[in-house]
């Protein structure tokens, strides 16, 4: 495995932290811990099933602004992620197309993510974080902030995501976000989702995922499909990487 330009330990694990504390946000209404040197700019609202709730948070610095996105967790959670037909991603001139469940999600939440950014300083570095569908939550939120703000440079961490798009999606993505890294844990079953390759008659035509760049590998295994997958043992596994 080639580890990707610029990949940092630290960062990840940083990152990570903040998807853990997302989950905490949603958990614990509201209430979670922002690390040390930066305040809470908003929490991230969607409601994909017409009921709003909380999806992440914007986070900011002297010098770095953070926009981390929570995974699967609610009712209209897991029926976003069953819903595995595509849909256009609307926010680029050519047309790409992503998964539809994960768009219902972040077409609800995108105005006042791009509102926010809006009103913050362009010139610090922008952060864009997620585990499990946040994973893919944030590859969306890659590409539409570095094509309509002017924040053209993000850098993309996300943990144990699912496949977000098709691949003239992923093309796009790759060549236009520059710093991506794309945690996985070979041992977590959720990175292989939704296929590759959607047959019939789960939709109605031969429907192709893939996965966008930078992929770095840990390895845990607990013996348990929930826990190979939840973001504190991603964390366990980056921590020991070599």
């Amino acid at each position: 495995m080639t580890i990707p330009i610029g990949f940092s330990k630290g960062l990840a694990l940083f990152l990570a932290n903040c998807c853990l504390q997302a989950y905490n946000q949603f958990s614990f209404k509201g209430i979670f811990n922002i690390p040390p040197g930066y305040s809470l700019v908003a929490s991230i609202m969607a409601a994909p099933a017409k009921t709003l709730d909380v999806y992440g948070f914007i986070i900011e610095s002297s010098d770095s602004i953070v926009i981390s996105f929570r995974g699967s967790r609610s009712n209209p959670d897991w029926i976003a992620d069953a819903a595995i037909l595509q849909t256009y991603f609307p926010y680029t001139r050519i047309k790409l197309k992503i998964h539809s469940g994960f768009a219902a999600v972040y077409n609800t939440c995108r105005q006042q993510i791009m509102n926010i950014l809006n009103t913050l300083k362009s010139s610090k570095q922008l952060f864009i974080t997620g585990h499990s569908l946040g994973g893919a939550l944030s590859v969306l939120c890659a590409l539409d902030t570095a094509a309509n703000t002017d924040y053209k440079d993000p850098v993309v961490y996300s943990f144990g995501s699912p496949r977000a798009g098709n691949p003239k999606f992923v093309q796009a993505y790759n060549e236009i976000i520059n710093n991506n890294v794309r945690i996985v844990n070979t041992n977590d079953i959720v990175p292989l989702l939704p296929p590759a390759v959607v047959h019939p008659p789960l939709s109605n035509e031969l429907l192709y995922y893939r996965h966008v760049k930078g992929l770095v590998t840990i390895t845990v295994q607990t013996g348990s499909i929930t826990g190979n997958h939840i973001v504190e043992n991603y964390m366990d596994g980056i921590r020991i990487m070599d």
